[in-house]
């Protein structure tokens, strides 16, 4: 060996065995272990809030029922779209004139009415 030189060693990294790749799980599978927790939670907000509003809407019907003289007696335009329902329902279903109202209303009065009674 020469005075002064050096043994030069190698700078390439030692070869390592690949690893193995997993594919990636279904997109199903992924779904069932990982259920957001938002999609729960927001469900039972909407349910709350549904409850809610139902439970008021009752109150207020039992209410007025209870203290509003005109409750049974519609006048206006409840006493039009009552009466013209009840013409539907007693087989005048085109009536004999243009509509001047929006007919959606009564004809589904006159549906309840056919499958209530009225």
């Amino acid at each position: 060996m020469v005075k002064g030189s050096k043994k030069i060693q190698s700078t390439k990294p030692e070869k390592q065995a690949p690893k193995a790749v997993k594919p990636p799980p279904p997109a199903e599978l992924l779904a069932l272990e990982q259920p957001s927790p938002f999609i729960s939670r927001e469900l039972i907000d909407i349910g709350i809030i549904f409850a809610v509003a139902l439970v008021l809407r009752v109150a207020c019907f039992f209410l007025n029922r209870d203290n509003n003289p005109l409750f049974l007696y519609p006048i206006m335009d409840s006493l039009y779209h009552h009466e013209w329902a009840e013409k539907i329902v007693g087989g005048d279903f085109w009536g004999d004139e243009v509509f001047f109202r929006a007919p959606l209303y009564p004809y589904f009065l006159a549906l309840l009415y056919k499958i209530g009674g009225t």
